[in-house]
C-alpha cells in the first residue's frame, strides 16, 4: 500500500527521515514519530473531530486552542497503524473521549450524548454500549475486519531484514500479544515493512511468533517508503528472515 505522504520534498525529525519525489526515506528514528510529525504537516493543526486549533503547550492554554494528540482513526486495539492514512490531528479532549471507538461510533455517540429528555437519552445509551460491546469482541476474534483488505499483505515479505536489541521474549507489549493470541487465537496487529523489506513496526509480535511457531500473520508492506538506515547497523544486530 502506499501511505499519503507531503507533496513537497523535506526533511522531518531532526534528519532521521526525508520525503523526496513521492517517496519516504527512513535513517533511523521510531515509526511513530515519522509518522506522527507527518500528519501535522499534512493535516495541519486543527483537531479533526471538533475542529478547535491545536498546540503543544501543556498548561494554561488560552481558548479557543486545544492540547495536541494524534487519533489512530482505526484503534491500535483493533490493529490500526501508526501510519498517515491512519492517523488524524486531535485534541486531548476529544481523544480522550473517543477512546476505542472506529470515527462512526464516535460520531452516534455524540449524537446519542445530545438526545432530550434524559430518560430517552439513558436508554439509547445503554443500547449503544451494549451494541458497542459486542462488535468490539466480534473484531477481536476477526469475525468483523478491522483493517481494508487493500493494506494487507500475507505472511512477510520474501526476504525481511529487522534490527533487533534482545532476542528474549520479555516486556508488557510481548506479554499483551501473547494474551491476545492465547484468548483470540489470532495475531493483534500486523507487522509493518518498508518497500525494501525492513521491519518498521512490530517487533514484540515478530519476537511472539518466533517464540511460539504461529504461521499465520498479516504485513502492511508500505511501498513509497525506503529504509536507508542499514549502514547503522552491523551482523550482530541485523537478523534477515527469510520464507
Amino acid at each position: 500500500m502506499y501511505i499519503e505522504l507531503p507533496k513537497e520534498n523535506m526533511v522531518i525529525c531532526n534528519g532521521m527521515a526525508e520525503v523526496k519525489d513521492g517517496m519516504l526515506y527512513v535513517y533511523g528514528s521510531a515509526l511513530s514519530d515519522i509518522m506522527f510529525e507527518l500528519t501535522y504537516i499534512i493535516h495541519g493543526n486543527t483537531c479533526y473531530y471538533c475542529n478547535n486549533p491545536l498546540t503543544e503547550q501543556a498548561e494554561n492554554i488560552p481558548e479557543p486552542f486545544r492540547k495536541r494528540t494524534i487519533d489512530h482513526l482505526i484503534p491500535r486495539d483493533f490493529g490500526g497503524p501508526s501510519i498517515t492514512n491512519n492517523l488524524r490531528p486531535c485534541c486531548l479532549d476529544c481523544n480522550s473521549k473517543k477512546g476505542n471507538m472506529f470515527p462512526e461510533e464516535f460520531e452516534l455517540w455524540g449524537k446519542i450524548k445530545k438526545i432530550e429528555p434524559e430518560k430517552e437519552r439513558r436508554k439509547e445509551m445503554r443500547a449503544f454500549k451494549e451494541e458497542l460491546k459486542q462488535i468490539r469482541e466480534q473484531r477481536r476474534y476477526g469475525e468483523i475486519p478491522s483493517l481494508p483488505n487493500e493494506w494487507m499483505s500475507e505472511g512477510v515479505p520474501k526476504s525481511a531484514y529487522v534490527y533487533f536489541y534482545t532476542e528474549e521474549p520479555v516486556g508488557a507489549a510481548f506479554d499483551k500479544a501473547k494474551e491476545f493470541y492465547r484468548k483470540y487465537r489470532r495475531i493483534q496487529r500486523p507487522l509493518i515493512f518498508s518497500k525494501n523489506g525492513f521491519l518498521l513496526d512490530g517487533f514484540n509480535t515478530l519476537l511472539y511468533i518466533k517464540y511460539t511457531g504461529v504461521t499465520r500473520v498479516h504485513s502492511i508492506i508500505l511501498d513509497n517508503v525506503i529504509y536507508a538506515g542499514f549502514n547503522e547497523y552491523n551482523e550482530s544486530n541485523a537478523l534477515v528472515i527469510k520464507k
